[in-house]
């Protein structure tokens, strides 16, 4: 499971890259962005995790190269979401 949410991130940043105007996923069948829809109780689409002392900063341009590409897709990542007591 690993290996393929990390495959789909290499690939969306690679796209993003690759992008001059920071383009958005659309579908070809109706040009429009998909609907991402979560479960009742559900709150982020992914969870991105690493390893604290060397992968923070890859996993947030991950994160900023998806959220280019789908805008209302919720990541957590836990620098951004975990709140301090």
């Amino acid at each position: 499971v690993g290996v393929s949410v990390l495959s789909v991130a290499l690939a969306a940043l690679w796209i993003w890259w690759r992008s001059n105007e920071k383009r958005k996923i659309r579908l070809i069948k109706t040009g429009k962005p998909p609907e991402l829809t979560k479960d009742p109780g559900i709150q982020y689409h992914l969870f991105m995790s690493h390893i604290w002392a060397t992968g923070q900063d890859q996993v947030r341009t991950i994160k900023d190269a998806l959220t280019q590409l789908l805008p209302r897709l919720n990541i957590f990542l836990d620098v951004d979401d975990l709140q301090s007591p």
